[in-house]
């Protein structure tokens, strides 16, 4: 139902060019997208990189606008596949699969 939602939100947004990327940026820098096909790991860089201080921007969808060459912050949850072919730390895996974590659209 979620991803339904965010079509039918993402279908009204004409300005954007929304991308299949997460994005951070890093201190004193721009903002950049990481885009990659699912389960390759770009929610685990983006975790890692939010943790070495880089700004989290979002998770998933990075909504680009083109006339400014800017990244709009897209806010949510990270999700983590832990079935997916990225590395993951150990003590994301650990929550994630003990079912402590929390769900969101098939993640933790």
């Amino acid at each position: 139902m979620y991803q339904q939602f965010l079509i039918a939100i993402l279908d009204q947004v004409d300005r954007y060019a929304i991308l299949h990327a997460a994005a951070v940026q890093p201190p004193g820098g721009e903002g950049v997208a990481l885009a990659a096909p699912s389960g390759h790991g770009k929610s685990s860089l983006t975790q890692e990189l939010a943790r070495r201080g880089c700004r989290f921007l979002s998770d998933d969808y990075a909504p680009v606008d083109p006339a400014a060459a800017t990244i709009t912050p897209y806010l949510r949850t990270i999700g983590i596949e832990t079935g997916g072919r990225a590395p993951m730390p150990p003590a994301v895996r650990e929550a994630a699969v003990s079912g402590s974590a929390t769900m969101l659209v098939g993640k933790a």
